[in-house]
């Protein structure tokens, strides 16, 4: 849990610790069904790049949704 509600030095670090033994149960989790540390942490890798990829053009759709509102908004 953050330590204050808005951004503060260390944020990202205190995230950091946050997720550090939830990813190693995960890594676990993967290791007992089959699946080497190295294959668990690749996927992982690759899904992180998918969903800040997803972010990035779902934040372009909505600022061009917005600009578009705005147009039309203008012309009435």
């Amino acid at each position: 849990m953050p330590r204050y509600s808005t951004l503060y030095p260390d944020r990202d670090l205190d995230c950091q610790q946050a997720l550090e033994d939830p990813l190693h149960t995960l890594l676990s989790l993967a290791e007992e069904a089959g699946w080497s540390r190295s294959e668990s942490m690749e996927a992982l890798r690759e899904l992180i790049a998918a969903h800040l990829a997803m972010e990035q053009e779902n934040m372009k759709a909505d600022l061009e949704i917005a600009q578009a509102q705005a147009d039309i908004s203008t012309k009435h």
